[in-house]
């Protein structure tokens, strides 16, 4: 793959349930980029982690774990 390709292209052939994470205060990441990836993937879901700027895992740990466990609740009752 070409180094200059951008990834947007091709996240619509991504199928498998992705949970995008970011910080609500984050100044790298930002709400809107992290909502368009979410949008730009066929299974995408865009969760905001309060309390937690770009390291959403060491400023908040109990956010993102939590929404993988909701994330893993709602595939299982698929």
């Amino acid at each position: 793959m070409d180094a200059r390709r951008s990834p947007w292209g091709v996240l619509d052939s991504i199928t498998s349930p992705v949970l995008v994470a970011g910080g609500a205060d984050s100044n790298i990441f930002s709400d809107d980029d992290a909502e368009g990836l979410a949008i730009a993937l066929l299974e995408g879901q865009w969760l905001a982690v309060p309390r937690a700027r770009h390291s959403i895992q060491t400023d908040n740990s109990d956010g993102p774990a939590a929404a993988v466990f909701r994330l893993a609740d709602s595939l299982a009752a698929h």
